[in-house]
């Protein structure tokens, strides 16, 4: 199977308008959404069938209450950091703790 992740795959998920798919799964190839539904599974056998020899980005597009409860989250580790209630860690400090290099 070919394999087509790429960062540019990646960049039109991030960037695209894909407010239509809300909710839903989503198989990208390329710059192009070849699939969409509810159900991951079905999705990657939606695009199987097509696209046999290839191996699509899949992603699940955020409803708006996905999106409304992940800017709840990051507010309240924001808060949460500035309180001191959370430290954050530099890359140099988690590098040495998990023995990165």
């Amino acid at each position: 199977m070919k394999n087509l992740y790429s960062s540019k795959t990646y960049d039109f998920y991030a960037n695209a308008d894909l407010s239509y798919y809300a909710g839903e799964w989503v198989a990208i190839i390329g710059n192009k959404v070849v699939s969409h539904g509810k159900n991951a599974k079905q999705v990657l056998e939606n695009v199987k069938k097509d696209y046999p020899k290839v191996v699509p980005f899949i992603a699940k597009v955020p409803s708006k209450i996905e999106d409304e409860l992940a800017f709840r989250k990051a507010k309240k580790i924001s808060d949460e950091v500035d309180s001191g209630k959370r430290r954050v860690f530099s890359e140099e400090e988690v590098k040495k703790k998990y023995g990165f290099k």
